[in-house]
C-alpha cells in the first residue's frame, strides 16, 4: 500500500504578494491531488507518504516554497490541509492537499523553520547596557564662568607662577586648588552584550553551563566574524531560562546566554595607584604622609612617591577566573 502519485492541480493555484515595511511577503496557495492505494490510510500516513511521491512531492511543514522549479525562500509551508475525496459515500483513494505558503511571523528567522527545535542554530542579537562609573582621569579645559560662556582661565597658575593645571593636559579631576571634587566626576559607559538563544533538553545542562562560566573571563582569542576579542575582553554575564516549552511533541528549554564584550579594554579593575603611605628610596619601608595632607599622593609603579607634575598610573586587578570561551560562541558567524 502506497501513494502512487502526487500532482499539482493548476485550478488550485493562487498568490497574494505584498510588500509591507520594505520586506517581501504575502502567500501562495497550492493544491495537490494525491492517489493512495490504501483506502483505509489515515491522513498523517498519507501526508508522510506523499512527501516522497512523484511528480510533485508534497512539502513538509515549514519547507520553503519550491514548486516545479519556482522558488521563493521568504515563504514557508505554514498550513497544510488534507481532505479525502469520496464518491457517493465510498472511498476513492484520492486526497486533496491544500498548502498555504506564507512568510514567517515577526521576530522569527529561517532557523524557526527547522522542525526539530534541538537542531536549530542559535538566535543571536545585541543588547546595550549603560552603567555610571567614576572618572579617574580627564582632560582639563580651563575655568569658565557660571553661565559656561566666558573662559576665566585657560591654565591654572598658582601664586608663584607654576602651572598647576594646563589646558589640554590629563589629570585626576580636581578643583582649581588641586583639591578633590565634592561629588567626584562620573561618566556613563555603554557595554555591548552579546545574547544567544539556544535550546536544551533539560535544566541540568543549563545549570552545568552556567557553573562552568560563572565569574569568568575568556582566556583565549575569540573571533566573531571579522572581530577578534583578546583574552579577558569577554565576560560571562549570566543565563535565563523560562518555563519548559512543548513543540511538536518535543519538550525543551529555550535559554539565553549573555556575554559582555569590550574590544579595547580587558574586564579588569583598574584602580588609581595612590595612597596615604608610600615606599622610601632609602630602605623600601612604608612612610606615612604628613598629617596635614588632605588627599592621597600618586605613586610610581614601584610604590614610591610620584614626583609632582607627572601623570599617575593604575594598579590592575583581575577579580574573575578565566575559561575557554570557544564553546560559548560556537555556531555564531
Amino acid at each position: 500500500m502506497a501513494v502512487t502519485s502526487c500532482t499539482v492541480l493548476p485550478t488550485g493555484l493562487a498568490a497574494n504578494l505584498t510588500t509591507a515595511n520594505s520586506r517581501r511577503g504575502g502567500s501562495v496557495n497550492v493544491t495537490y491531488r494525491i492517489r493512495e492505494t490504501d483506502y483505509d490510510a489515515m491522513p498523517l500516513t498519507v501526508f508522510k507518504r506523499a512527501q516522497a511521491a512523484t511528480p510533485d512531492p508534497l512539502p513538509e511543514r515549514w519547507a520553503p516554497y519550491n514548486v516545479r522549479g519556482e522558488t521563493e525562500f521568504s515563504l514557508y509551508a505554514r498550513n497544510i490541509t488534507l481532505t479525502h475525496q469520496d464518491e457517493n459515500g465510498a472511498p476513492t483513494g484520492v486526497w486533496l492537499a491544500t498548502v498555504q505558503f506564507g512568510e514567517l511571523d515577526a521576530g522569527q528567522t529561517a532557523a524557526h523553520a527547522i522542525l526539530n527545535p534541538l537542531a536549530r542554530p542559535p538566535v543571536v542579537w545585541l543588547e546595550f547596557e549603560t552603567l555610571t562609573e567614576p572618572v579617574d582621569y580627564a582632560v582639563f579645559e580651563g575655568v569658565i564662568d557660571r553661565d559656561g560662556q566666558t573662559v576665566l582661565a585657560s591654565d591654572v597658575v598658582n601664586a608663584v607662577g607654576t602651572t598647576v593645571l594646563q589646558n589640554g593636559a590629563t589629570y585626576p579631576p580636581t578643583n582649581a586648588a588641586k583639591g578633590p571634587l565634592e561629588d567626584g566626576l562620573h561618566e556613563d559607559r555603554t557595554t555591548v552584550i552579546l545574547a544567544r538563544e539556544d535550546y536544551y533538553t533539560n535544566l541540568q545542562t543549563i545549570i552545568t553551563r552556567h557553573d562552568t562560566y560563572e565569574r569568568t573571563l575568556n582566556n583565549n582569542n575569540v573571533s566573531l566574524g571579522s572581530l577578534v576579542f583578546p583574552a579577558r575582553h569577554m565576560k560571562y554575564v549570566g543565563m535565563s531560562a523560562p518555563q519548559i516549552v512543548n513543540e511538536g511533541g518535543s519538550n525543551y528549554y529555550k535559554a539565553t546566554t549573555r556575554i559582555a564584550l569590550n574590544r579595547f579594554k580587558p574586564f579588569s579593575r583598574d584602580i588609581v595607584n595612590q595612597g596615604f603611605m608610600y615606599k622610601t628610596d632609602v630602605d623600601g619601608t612604608l612612610t606615612e604622609m604628613m598629617n596635614n595632607q588632605a588627599e592621597p599622593t600618586l605613586l610610581t609603579e614601584k610604590g614610591d612617591k610620584l614626583p609632582d607634575g607627572q601623570l599617575g598610573n593604575y594598579v590592575r586587578w583581575r577579580t574573575r577566573t578565566v575559561a575557554n570561551y570557544t564553546p560559548l560562541v560556537a555556531g555564531i558567524s
